[in-house]
């Protein structure tokens, strides 16, 4: 499962600006639960358990956003239905726009996809493989996020709103992890792999940079990232023929160091 980061969305009520709903995209190979949570704290040695902390009582006990299973596939769309959207009055002031950070780990917006892990086993050394459902994940009493299951997979997106001087609110994705086999990862963007896959123009390439070909040979497609900068900007040939030179191994992009390559296969998007 993967929520397309460009999709995300606040949706506002007509006439009713302060009501607030989110929509975004998620292209999944397995059905999946969708869950959102609004003013949350994680915590990750109890399962990622997310708890409402508004400081707003009332915001803390009747704002709840409900959990939604979609079916697999490419495009598959979390739309709120207006009549459960929020109304952001309820949240003190900057709760829905300002995370924390004194490590604390309280964010404005989490939003939690969730399916059965691989034959949905629950990873117990004694018994064998037992089956799961999306039916049986725990639902949070309050709003919140309930502990992740080890028989799940999971994606976690966090966010901070924003709003302008004409109420319009917008997302913006801070980060996202996964979760599989009970550990958690976070995700690291690979810069350049959507014009990739898209033909577009690669986010702070050099100026001349107007196509996904190779910024070396500028002929073959690039299929190389260079780590830990994360630039995709490379063919396979002309990143080993760059490794080979002790005074020019350093990313064509940045010009940082490359401590390491990733070879990327990226798939032509279909339209």
């Amino acid at each position: 499962m993967n929520l397309k980061k460009s999709t995300l969305e606040i949706v506002s009520a007509k006439d009713q600006p302060h009501k607030i709903g989110v929509r975004f995209c998620v292209d999944a190979d397995k059905a999946f639960r969708a869950s959102v949570a609004l003013r949350a704290k994680e915590d990750p040695k109890n399962g990622s358990t997310c708890e409402p902390v508004s400081a707003n009582p009332i915001a803390r006990t009747t704002v709840s956003i409900p959990s939604v299973i979609l079916d697999a596939g490419l495009g598959c769309v979390f739309e709120q239905d207006e009549a459960t959207f929020v109304d952001a009055r309820a949240f003190a002031c900057d709760e829905l726009t300002t995370a924390t950070t004194d490590g604390s780990r309280v964010y404005p917006m989490i939003i939690r996809l969730e399916c059965i892990g691989d034959d949905g086993d629950d990873g117990s050394e004694t018994s064998t493989s037992t089956l799961h459902t999306l039916d049986e994940l725990p639902v949070h009493p309050s709003g919140g996020l309930a502990p992740l299951q080890t028989w799940t997979q999971s994606q976690t997106t966090y966010v901070e709103l924003r709003t302008s001087s004409s109420s319009e609110w917008t997302a913006h994705v801070l980060k996202q992890k996964i979760w599989v086999q009970g550990s958690s990862y976070e995700l690291q963007e690979i810069y350049g792999i959507d014009s990739c896959a898209n033909g577009a123009p690669l986010t702070g390439t050099l100026a001349d940079d107007d196509g996904k070909e190779c910024v070396i040979c500028l002929c073959e497609p690039r299929d190389t990232t260079v780590l830990p900068c994360r630039h995709l900007c490379m063919c396979a040939d002309c990143a080993q023929r760059l490794r080979s030179q002790p005074s020019g191994n350093v990313c064509p992009i940045c010009r940082n160091p490359c401590e390491s390559l990733l070879e990327i296969k990226v798939v032509e998007s279909q339209t």
